[in-house]
């Protein structure tokens, strides 16, 4: 039997890709085994999965959910939260999601994945003209917890770094 591990991404929408990891040759580099569409549709911004749970977490941009689902589609639910996520990571540590705000502040906080109640942890303040944009700093697109050494790793939006 295949354990599946999930490699997402989107961009413009959510597209997701399971990958088996052992048995049979691997399918070639791009295949697309198998995608989904959301019910919540929009202009995708952040992505986290939590393999334990199988829930794989979303937003859209300009809407205050987080949203809930699984390798199939389901929709398992949305948490309301009080601000808007640019960037999602599942931290399976301490069983958290961590969310990096898409609203200029550089604000990081800890989401409870149950409740949608957010702590906030600490602001990044990124290098003025970071974004190729050439617009404000702070508004966070990308965002991973790394496991191993317990590091954050973020950038802004469109970042030179």
């Amino acid at each position: 039997m295949r354990k599946p591990f999930l490699l997402g991404a989107f961009a413009l929408g959510l597209c997701l890709a399971v990958v088996a990891s052992a048995g049979g040759p691997p399918a070639p580099f791009g295949s697309v085994l198998t995608s989904f569409t959301p019910t919540h549709v929009g202009n995708g911004r952040a992505l986290a999965f939590d393999f334990k749970s199988g829930h794989l977490f979303y937003t859209n941009a300009s809407d205050l959910h987080i949203y809930i689902t699984d390798a199939s589609g389901a929709n398992n639910g949305m948490l309301v939260t009080a601000a808007n996520y640019g960037a999602l990571s599942w931290d399976s540590k301490r069983g958290v999601l961590w969310g990096g705000r898409y609203d200029g502040s550089g604000m990081v906080d800890q989401i409870d994945p149950t409740t949608g109640v957010a702590t906030p942890e600490f602001p990044y303040v990124f290098p003025a003209g970071d974004s190729c944009y050439g617009l404000q700093t702070g508004f966070i697109d990308g965002l991973a917890y790394d496991r191993v050494s317990d590091t954050l790793w973020l950038s802004d939006d469109n970042a030179k770094h």
